[in-house]
């Protein structure tokens, strides 16, 4: 396995300005993405991304070069000698990109007990103390009924009063649905706030 370091993963020199790493970074970038690259190009399009995230970062970068340029261990390159007086920079060693390995996703336990979806499948139950009765349920379309009967009526007998009526009994049928739902939540707003005052006493008397 070759190694290399983010500056080759970049395609730039490490004395490259911060407008170069940019540029080629673009580029790389472009011509790696998995949508251009295909699947091959995802390893790619991460250790771009490596790279960037290193050499984009003047700090980052800063202490990335140091690593370049530290010497490997137990390596005597550059070191003083009486055959070499002045001392040689050290050869810059290599760096290689890390890429996590993938791995299996394996869950923590066998059987999740949390993952419960029946109720998805259950009837829903309804309370019988904020139920709607069946009278009030269908007394607006009764109404609308009734009063379209009688508009036809009037209408075929050529009786206005009677047809005046009708189409007044359906706009009351149409108020009727209307009222209807807050009636029903006012039911309900009852029976919560009886259910309050009736925990009261029980709560204080278990104290």
């Amino acid at each position: 396995m070759t190694s290399v370091t983010l500056y080759d993963v970049l395609g730039v020199r490490p004395t490259a300005t911060t407008a170069e790493i940019r540029a080629a970074y673009l580029v790389s970038a472009r011509s790696a993405h998995p949508d251009v690259a295909g699947a091959g190009g995802e390893d790619r399009m991460r250790d771009v991304n490596a790279a960037w995230s290193v050499l984009g970062d003047d700090e980052a970068r800063r202490l990335y070069d140091l690593t370049l340029t530290a010497p490997g261990p137990g390596s005597t390159a550059g070191a003083a000698s009486p055959s070499n007086p002045s001392p040689s920079r050290p050869s810059p060693s290599t760096s290689k990109v890390s890429r996590p390995q993938d791995r299996p996703f394996v869950p923590y336990h066998a059987v999740d007990e949390d993952d419960d979806d029946e109720w998805r499948y259950a009837d829903d139950t309804t309370d019988p103390a904020t139920a709607p009765g069946a009278g009030l349920q269908f007394t607006p379309i009764l109404t609308v009924l009734g009063g379209v009967l009688l508009l036809i009526a009037g209408l075929v007998l050529r009786a206005a009063p009677i047809a005046a009526v009708g189409g007044v009994v359906i706009l009351l049928g149409l108020v009727a649905f209307l009222l209807v739902p807050l009636a029903v939540m006012a039911k309900a707003s009852a029976a919560e706030q009886r259910r309050e005052r009736e925990r009261g006493p029980k709560s204080q008397s278990g104290r």
